[in-house]
């Protein structure tokens, strides 16, 4: 018999002709698994140490929290992050033509302008117990 007979018998793999298939995706950095909602804190980005003790001068850049995100990363362990809603000037939406979204971890905003340093603070306005500073690991 021929080529074409052995693969249709199934003797030689169609595959050992075809060109190879292109390797699967990477899996994602990171996954949220979890939103706690964090009204009343803002995250504050910065090229240079941020001082907490100070009025903080040097900031660059400051975004509304919308909530707390426990984040799987690939490689199986997990950290908190903040899930912010960055200026509509500063970034190109993440969601596609689909929705349009704005909001984004921290942590990738951080990386993605990029910024040195970021840090959680409760904003100004907030009312109740006054909440500490949660600082970037």
């Amino acid at each position: 018999g021929g080529l074409q007979q052995a693969i249709d018998k199934r003797l030689l793999p169609a595959r050992f002709f075809a060109p190879e298939p292109p390797p699967p995706p990477p899996p994602p950095e990171a996954t949220v698994q979890t939103l706690i909602p964090a009204a009343g804190f803002t995250a504050i980005f910065a090229d240079d140490e941020i001082d907490l003790d100070d009025d903080l001068p040097q900031v660059h850049s400051v975004h509304r929290v919308v909530s707390l995100a426990l984040v799987q990363l690939a490689d199986g362990s997990r950290e908190v992050d903040a899930l912010i809603q960055p200026n509509n000037n500063e970034l190109e939406p993440r969601g596609g033509e689909r929705t349009r979204s704005q909001m984004v971890l921290a942590s990738e905003h951080a990386r993605d302008i990029p910024w040195v340093h970021w840090v959680l603070r409760p904003h100004p306005t907030a009312t109740g117990p006054n909440p500490r500073w949660v600082r970037d690991p």
